[in-house]
């Protein structure tokens, strides 16, 4: 599988995950404090994933987009939701990086 796949699968994955809690409209009770955050995390994967397909240049003056320090401060380990945005990050910034 190609470096860009592998990013995008984990990206939209994220989204995934994101979409399946905001459709059922409770909160699980291992992870977000609330729906906006869940809302903002997902606009975050939409512009990482924009990022990845269009073949951007990673922007040096620009930081790397960062949700992982709020899951892993705030939310308890082995939330799936988690784990699975986690991934989706890594997987971005690692792809990113690389390209520097």
């Amino acid at each position: 599988m190609k470096d860009i796949e592998r990013t995008t699968r984990a990206i939209k994955r994220g989204i995934v995950a994101i979409n399946d809690v905001l459709a059922i409209g409770n909160l699980p009770a291992e992870g977000p404090t609330s729906m906006d955050q869940l809302e903002r995390f997902r606009h975050q994967l939409s512009l990482m994933l924009n990022e990845v397909e269009s073949q951007a240049s990673p922007n040096q003056e620009e930081p790397l987009r960062r949700i992982g320090p709020i899951i892993i401060d705030s939310w308890p380990l082995g939330s799936e939701l988690g784990d699975a945005l986690l991934k989706a990050e890594n997987e971005y910034v690692r792809h990113m990086t690389a390209k520097r």
